[in-house]
C-alpha cells in the first residue's frame, strides 16, 4: 500500500532538470539538430515536451520521428533511475529536524 505520494513540481527534493534536459539534447542531436547540453538547459527550462519537439524540428529542419518522445522518456526515465538525487534540503520555511528527516528518507527509496 501506498502510504505518500510526493509532487516535487519545482526542485524542491530532486532536480531532475539537468539530466533530462541532457537526454533531450542528445536526442536532438540525433534527429539533427544542433544543440548543447548546456544550451539545452536554457532552452528547454520549464517548457512542454511539445514545445521542445517544436525547437527541434525548427533547428534539425524536419520533423521527429514518430516514436521520438516515446524514447526520450524512457531513455530520461533510465537517466533519472541511474543520476537523480536528493536535493540537500535546507530552507528557512522548514525546520532543520525535519528537512534532515525528509532528506534521510529519501536516500532510503528504491532505485
Amino acid at each position: 500500500m501506498t502510504e505518500l505520494v510526493i509532487f516535487d513540481c519545482d526542485g524542491v527534493l530532486v532536480d531532475s532538470e539537468g539530466i533530462g534536459n541532457a537526454v533531450l539534447a542528445q536526442a536532438a542531436i540525433r534527429e539533427g539538430a544542433a544543440i548543447t547540453a548546456v544550451e539545452a538547459l536554457h532552452l528547454f527550462r520549464g517548457l512542454k515536451m511539445a514545445e521542445c519537439v517544436v525547437e527541434i524540428e525548427r533547428r534539425s529542419g524536419r520533423r521527429v520521428r514518430d516514436d521520438f518522445v516515446a524514447d526520450v522518456r524512457r531513455d530520461m526515465a533510465t537517466a533519472f533511475e541511474s543520476n537523480l538525487r536528493a536535493v540537500k534540503v535546507s530552507t528557512p520555511h522548514w525546520p532543520r529536524s525535519r528537512a534532515r528527516s525528509v532528506s534521510h528518507r529519501m536516500d532510503r527509496w528504491p532505485r
